[in-house]
């Protein structure tokens, strides 16, 4: 079997198209997360919460919005989801800027349970959806263990 290796940083590289036609010639979908050539490189994913630490994520003190956008991302089949979801979860909201500061809880809270300052809950893809010119949507996804954890911390089938 021969092939050729593309580290993510390469492929991050690439045009928009040329990304899309690499990741569909070898299965992958086009909101699989890589890295641009202005993007750092990152070799760690999202953070990894057991079932203890998700109960610790949602427990209070914490916002009722942070509340929502948790049971959210725990509510989607998979540990992707979209920030749109999130959006429509937090009355009165209307676009990601009306819940940035949500996810900045979010992040702090997370780094806090974990004591690790760089920590992630959510690695979003580096490409937004659009329609036409429009920003519409983004891909987000925590990690697989996380996303098994909130589920069960929430209380929702595993």
């Amino acid at each position: 079997m021969n092939g050729i290796f593309l580290s993510s940083a390469s492929i991050g590289a690439l045009s928009p198209s040329a990304r899309r036609e690499v990741l569909q010639a070898v299965g992958l979908s086009e909101g699989v997360a890589v890295a641009s050539v202005d993007d750092p490189v990152e070799f760690d994913g999202p953070a990894e919460l057991s079932v203890g630490m998700a109960r610790q994520l949602i427990a209070e003190p914490i916002s009722d919005k942070s509340v929502a956008i948790l049971r959210t991302i725990a509510l989607s089949a998979t540990p992707q989801f979209h920030q749109k979801d999130a959006i429509n979860s937090i009355q009165g909201a209307e676009t990601y800027l009306d819940i940035k500061n949500v996810w900045s809880g979010i992040t702090r809270r997370t780094r806090s349970i974990l004591d690790d300052k760089t920590a992630k809950l959510v690695h979003w893809d580096y490409e937004g959806i659009y329609e036409g010119e429009e920003y519409v949507d983004h891909i987000g996804r925590v990690a697989p263990i996380t996303h098994r954890s909130l589920r069960a911390a929430f209380g929702i089938d595993v």
